[in-house]
């Protein structure tokens, strides 16, 4: 599969994985102008901002260490930016979704790390 595809075939991957697990999809690739958001989806009372990360067969970094403090900041300001224009006001978590591809581009596995980080973890960086 080309690299471009690969964040597009995570990212409904990891909606159908969601979705089969009873999670309520909102949006998905939503942007604001500070940046983007590949889904939010509410779960259990909670509205959740999910970043998917896919990786291929034979990487050696884990896919959640391409959520470094940049990114986070920018899900932060894109999430306050939703609720912002939304007018809604529900207790929210940051998840990273972590798609795993074998070598044939199949999924392997898929790992869901719900409050992969906080908010106020990186407000005075």
């Amino acid at each position: 599969m080309k690299p471009a595809y690969i964040g597009d075939y995570g990212e409904l991957c990891a909606a159908r994985y969601l979705r089969e697990r009873g999670v309520r999809l909102i949006a998905s690739q939503y942007r604001s102008r500070v940046g983007e958001i590949d889904l939010i989806v509410e779960d259990g009372g909670f509205l959740a901002f999910a970043e998917v990360k896919t990786r291929s067969s034979g990487m050696i970094a884990p896919p959640q260490e391409a959520v470094d403090t940049a990114k986070r900041r920018r899900l932060i300001l894109t999430a306050s930016a939703y609720l912002a224009e939304r007018h809604v006001e529900a207790p929210c978590r940051f998840d990273v979704i972590e798609v795993f591809l074998d070598r044939s581009d199949r999924v392997e596995r898929v790992e869901w790390l719900k409050n992969a980080f906080e908010a106020d973890e990186i407000a005075n960086i």
